[in-house]
């Protein structure tokens, strides 16, 4: 797992979830600055591929609350993919 992790960051790819020491997910997920297209090309290359299948999600702040958004949350989210 380690050397496809390495491969994916030396590429640009963020790896949510990277630094636990333990990691029991069983589909590997990536952030891709294009999601789109890396869906489209990873799964021609036979590599299965999947986009917002997870539970997971950006917990909206509540209203009213002088926290920030986490945009950067969002955004992550938009371009989630799952290997």
């Amino acid at each position: 797992m380690q050397e496809g992790t390495d491969i994916l960051i030396k590429g640009g790819v963020t790896v949510p979830g990277l630094n636990p020491k333990d990691r029991t997910f069983w589909l590997y997920p990536i952030v891709a600055k294009d999601s789109k297209k890396a869906y489209d090309v990873l799964n021609n290359a036979g590599i299965d591929t999947y986009s917002g299948i997870s539970q997971l999600y950006a917990v909206p702040v509540p209203e009213g609350s002088n926290i920030p958004k986490p945009e950067k949350s969002y955004e992550m989210f938009k371009n989630l993919l799952y290997l």
